[in-house]
């Protein structure tokens, strides 16, 4: 016999996801920053460090975005902070030997460690995945390093499946190359 309905209410997000706006902008840098950082930990033979040059491209790119009304980011927001951020894009792939010649790609996608676990990041994927269905696209492509445990979870939980790796060689190794290290 059924009990009483329940009256669990699932809290609601304290963060928004929303289009950038310029204001945005020093919020998005602070967290492109954290992802390069934690990428060029992952892998400084693979990263680049986020250099004044690569954030004034980065603020070069955001602002184009902002002005020109066509954005493909989304930030998510909490408290006058931001907590996150996605960057997508449609992926056309010339390549003869595969079905998939259009696809949507998550290019970037970051959430600060104080906000993961809460949702943030599935927000984030949503967002962009609603674009690409928006686009009329059917699959949705995304690359992560293969040392980043965490990343590589939560793209498994979000329904992703690997389908082509890359393998690189470094064919002029130096005594002091670091080997990434695995993250989980």
């Amino acid at each position: 016999m059924p009990g009483p309905p329940s009256t669990f209410e699932a809290p609601r997000p304290t963060y928004e996801i929303d289009v950038p706006n310029a204001e945005d902008i020093p919020r998005l840098l602070e967290l492109w920053e954290a992802q390069y950082a934690l990428h060029h930990e992952l892998d400084s033979n693979y990263y680049v460090p986020f250099t004044d040059d690569v954030r004034a491209e980065v603020e070069a790119r955001l602002h184009d975005e902002v002005q020109g009304g066509e954005t493909h980011t989304f930030i998510a927001r909490e408290g006058g902070s931001g907590i996150g951020f996605v960057n997508f894009g449609i992926h056309e792939n010339d390549s003869l030997d595969t079905k998939i010649k259009m696809s949507g790609e998550v290019q970037e996608i970051f959430v600060t460690p104080e906000a993961r676990t809460r949702g943030v990041g599935d927000a984030l994927m949503g967002k962009a995945e609603d674009y690409f269905v928006q686009q009329g696209l059917t699959v949705s492509s995304l690359m992560c390093h293969a040392a980043n445990l965490a990343a590589l979870s939560f793209h498994a939980r979000q329904k992703y499946v690997p389908k082509q790796i890359v393998h690189y060689k470094d064919l002029a190794p130096t005594p002091d190359a670091d080997v990434p290290a695995q993250r989980s």
